[in-house]
């Protein structure tokens, strides 16, 4: 399991510099208002930075986002068998399983704080 946290920002251009200046991460993917950088000596150390208003954004965590700007994100090498567990445990659920042309397949729950937790299929990009 790898956990990769996404920050929403209005400031994703300050953030990426910042973090592949001084912490050691470099560029993974980058498309406009979002950035994947991947650590240089952890490959599996991730971290996402996205404006909260992007297309890339599902709509259930824009208004979450305005002021919180964090969710977790779970890459799992198969959604339905979680999905599937998921949804036989008391865990709210808060949307249902999706295939999305950017976030691949992925459902997402909130922890007993309302923090949403993004569980996603791991995309051939990120392996």
């Amino acid at each position: 399991m790898r956990l990769i946290p996404e920050i929403y920002t209005e400031r994703v251009s300050e953030c990426r510099q910042f973090y592949c200046d001084y912490l050691g991460f470099a560029v993974e993917q980058e498309m406009d208002g979002f950035v994947v950088l991947r650590h240089a000596a952890d490959a599996g150390c991730r971290i996402m930075f996205c404006v909260p208003d992007s297309p890339f954004v599902n709509r259930i965590f824009r208004p979450a986002f305005h002021g919180q700007g964090l969710i977790l994100q779970i890459d799992t090498e198969d959604v339905d068998a979680d999905y599937a567990r998921f949804r036989s445990l008391p865990v709210r659920i808060v949307l249902d399983l999706v295939e999305e042309e950017v976030n691949g397949r992925h459902f997402t729950i909130a922890d007993p704080n309302g923090l949403l937790i993004d569980i996603v299929q791991v995309a051939p990009w990120r392996r």
